[in-house]
């Protein structure tokens, strides 16, 4: 079975959004507060937390995570550059494979993702998500 792929765009982190985050996960390293903590770390300005950027990828990703994903069964993520507020990104996804469970009524989807900015690679992973039955029987009449 052949995947499916797309890519879609993902709007820039706002600086009230981070601030947001920081306070809502406890994550409030400075890099993530201030422009100035972030240059002298060596970024153009301030930093979006890490869970920040997996938690927009999978609220923006693909058909699987919206309407038909009832759960998210498991995520994989490798971060690989860093993001600063406001920089807009685009998430490539690919649904590798569709299973039907072993009860039969619903499904379980695989799925790559890679986030990048610039041209530049920034996250990776893979996702496992349990979706609704009639998204299987739809996937399996897909072309090959």
């Amino acid at each position: 079975m052949n995947g499916v792929n797309g890519q879609e765009r993902v709007l820039g982190i706002s600086r009230t959004d981070i601030i947001t985050f920081g306070e809502l996960t406890g994550n409030n390293h400075e890099i993530h507060v201030t422009d100035e903590a972030a240059e002298a770390a060596g970024f153009p300005a301030q930093v979006v937390q890490g869970p920040f950027l997996l938690a927009r990828a999978i609220s923006t990703s693909s058909e699987v995570l919206r309407g038909p994903g009832i759960a998210l069964l498991g995520v994989t993520w490798r971060y690989t550059g860093a993001v600063v507020r406001d920089q807009p990104m685009e998430l490539h996804w690919e649904i590798t494979g569709v299973r039907r469970t072993s009860a039969g009524n619903r499904g379980v989807a695989e799925l790559t993702m890679r986030l990048e900015s610039d041209g530049q690679r920034i996250g990776e992973g893979g996702f496992t998500v349990l979706v609704t039955e009639e998204f299987v029987d739809e996937f399996a009449q897909r072309p090959t």
